[in-house]
């Protein structure tokens, strides 16, 4: 009787304790997780990709009347115009016709993070993303397909020269350093990747290491280095003698309606050093 009063007390006590088990724990308000701080020298860029509908390639025209070219160097905007690109900044206010291109408050960007490439090829008429970068860091703006062969072509007062290339895409490679103003230095290099993604070695700080990629050829004549202000958007898009040039790659896609134009938007979403984020209190 005693072993069966023992084994009672044994089966209650493990019932109780299952039943703790299960208890809801208490909630403490100072417990919830905080989003993580940006680094002191942290750029954040938003990035639009804006398909221009088949047959309305003309509304790129208002567009262009308010955008500032002229804030880019004359020998720059002849280089680009050269090669079918044209570039300017927005001056005060987002253009009307701009804004409702961009689709502004239909659709939140995906959150920042640490990715420093950004593909704009997965959606349909407005691609929206976050690109967050530290100088010194590279971010790429992957700006279209991969086109099965890639025909560049270089001019010069002798002759005309080309050369193609296999499985290219069309890419920005971005890159911001801070300013004690708020503003941000905005480096935009053209490139063509093509190939396969191999090994390949790289110079760093006294060593080189290997990293895993396509191969690069980097358009050094069509690189753009520009200051922005927070909220100012850097317009590139296509001239009007695209078709044949090097810009068509960049800023023209041939969808089932007929070809069609694009732009690709780089604006200055935040800067640590805009009063939004105080220096002292960003991680290190």
């Amino acid at each position: 009787m005693q072993r069966f009063a023992r084994l009672l007390r044994s089966i209650s006590l493990l019932f109780a304790a299952a039943l703790a088990g299960c208890a809801e724990l208490p909630r403490h308000k100072g417990l919830e997780l905080q989003p993580p701080k940006l680094a002191a020298d942290s750029v954040v860029l938003e990035v639009f990709l804006v398909r221009l509908p088949p047959g309305e390639t003309a509304q790129a025209t208002p567009i262009w009347a308010e955008i500032d070219e002229l804030s880019l160097p004359a020998e720059t905007r002849a280089r680009l115009s050269a090669q079918g690109f044209r570039a300017g900044l927005t001056a005060g206010r987002i253009p009307v016709e701009l804004e409702r291109l961009m689709q502004l408050g239909e659709k939140s960007p995906a959150p920042a993070s640490d990715a420093v490439v950004v593909d704009l090829q997965a959606e349909s008429n407005v691609s929206r993303r976050i690109l967050q970068m530290r100088p010194g860091r590279r971010g790429e703006i992957m700006a279209s397909r991969v086109y099965d062969r890639l025909t560049m072509f270089n001019r010069t007062d002798q002759q005309v020269t080309g050369e193609s290339y296999q499985q290219a895409q069309c890419c920005f490679a971005v890159s911001g350093k801070p300013q004690p103003n708020g503003h941000v230095r905005l480096e935009v290099l053209s490139e063509i990747q093509h190939g396969a993604p191999r090994g390949i070695f790289t110079p760093g700080e006294g060593q080189y290491t290997i990293e895993t990629r396509r191969e690069r050829v980097a358009l050094d004549d069509l690189k753009i280095d520009v200051p922005l202000q927070p909220g100012q958007i850097l317009v590139l898009g296509g001239a009007a003698s695209t078709d044949g040039s090097l810009g068509s790659y960049f800023f023209t896609e041939d969808v089932s309606g007929g070809a069609t134009g694009r732009l690709v938007l780089i604006r200055l979403a935040q800067s640590q050093q805009d009063g939004l984020f105080p220096l002292n209190d960003a991680p290190q």
